[in-house]
């Protein structure tokens, strides 16, 4: 199975019903993969400051 489909089935778990109880697994991937993908965007665009030389986001005004 890829990820993309182990994170399909995954989400199927997800669907609200009486009793509803959220395995652990689909409450560590909801949190842990918004923060991994985060984080890897933001050493990507340090990476990318660094090679060109420079500063992204400093809010200068035109």
């Amino acid at each position: 199975m890829d990820f993309l489909g182990w994170l399909q089935s995954l989400g199927k778990d997800a669907s609200p019903a009486p009793g509803f109880q959220a395995r652990p697994l689909y409450v560590l991937v909801s949190v842990a993969l918004p923060v991994t993908v985060g984080l890897g965007m933001g050493f990507l665009l340090r990476l990318v400051e660094r090679i060109f030389g420079v500063e992204l986001g400093k809010g200068r005004a035109h």
